[in-house]
């Protein structure tokens, strides 16, 4: 009975070394797969004084650097946000007021992109060619829509075509004999 007696003593102060060791580790853990999940609020509780308590401090102290840095990363994004809006509006006012000067002049302006695809037009454009929307217009291809002639009316072939050849040379181009 007493080496019964004994063996449960035993079990019993053993299972509570255990649990008073694997406690706060299993408590460090459970805060950090929690920190890792995105809850940057949890910390570790700390149990004792030794060094797993040293560790849970440690680990607590990290957690707070790291929420610092992302309350901080997150106040310099809504900046960057509230900036990045404010140009964008400049921008746009810019752009309007580039369309409104573009559609009050009486010559026919357009732009292309570097394939040669009309990218704007202005109204006189529009009325100049003989189209009604810019949707007729824009996104087709310069060369196709104009069919480029020389000073005698011939057609150019694409190849020859000098405002084309102009883009990827990146060089004024001067082209009287092109209509």
């Amino acid at each position: 009975i007493i080496i019964l007696v004994s063996s449960l003593v035993v079990s019993i102060m053993c299972l509570l070394i255990i649990r008073w060791i694997f406690t706060p580790i299993r408590e460090l853990i459970l805060a950090s797969k929690e920190i890792a999940n995105g809850n940057l609020g949890r910390r570790a509780i700390i149990k004792r004084h030794d060094e797993i308590g040293n560790l849970s401090s440690a680990f607590n102290f990290m957690a707070d650097s790291m929420s610092q840095i992302v309350n901080h990363l997150e106040e310099k994004v809504k900046e960057r946000t509230v900036e990045l809006e404010s140009t964008n509006d400049e921008l746009n006012k810019t752009k309007e007021d580039l369309y409104l000067i573009l559609d009050t002049t009486a010559e026919g302006i357009f732009g292309i992109d570097m394939e040669g695809n009309f990218i704007f037009c202005n109204n006189s454009c529009l009325h100049l060619l003989g189209y009604k929307e810019q949707s007729d217009f824009l996104g087709k291809n310069m060369f196709h829509m104009l069919q480029p002639s020389n000073g005698e009316g011939i057609l150019i072939d694409i190849e020859h075509c000098k405002i084309l050849k102009s883009l990827s040379v990146v060089e004024r181009v001067y082209a009287a004999d092109e209509a």
